[in-house]
């Protein structure tokens, strides 16, 4: 099992069977959500680098969960928001929540390839360079 892992977080099974397809060339493990509340939920235990979250949902929808995961840009993993009717205004609202990229649908496969790619060496990155930095503060702190 792969160490990268990917949530899909879309109330329509097309949706995640197409994005299943394009990631299929890429090693990681895809984790499916069909609404927002069991995205948060899977969120919190599997820890996901990437999140791909449908902006239009029944119930809570994509804007209501993005404010509950916050992500910024120290944060261990990216969220891609789709969507089929996303005004200037959604995603001005998204980017200012913190998300980290924005697809309409319908989805194409070497665009969500590419930027899923993309993103999880962005937030490996991050990551190993949050880890060092607390290498070298505990080092010096030893020095002192």
């Amino acid at each position: 099992m792969s160490e990268y892992r990917v949530l899909i977080i879309d109330d329509m099974e097309d949706n995640h069977i197409q994005i299943k397809t394009a990631l299929n060339d890429l090693d990681y493990e895809i984790i499916s959500s069909f609404s927002a509340d069991e995205g948060l939920m899977l969120f919190q235990i599997h820890k996901p680098q990437i999140v791909i979250l449908d902006l239009r949902m029944p119930g809570k929808d994509g804007v209501e969960l993005l404010e509950r995961l916050e992500p910024d840009e120290n944060s261990s993993f990216a969220v891609i928001i789709i969507t089929g009717y996303g005004t200037d205004e959604d995603i001005s609202k998204c980017y200012e929540l913190g998300a980290s990229a924005f697809l309409h649908k319908p989805i194409k496969y070497i665009e969500v390839n590419s930027l899923v790619k993309n993103l999880m060496q962005s937030v490996v990155l991050r990551m190993e360079l949050t880890s060092l930095r607390k290498e070298m503060d505990d080092l010096n702190r030893k020095r002192s």
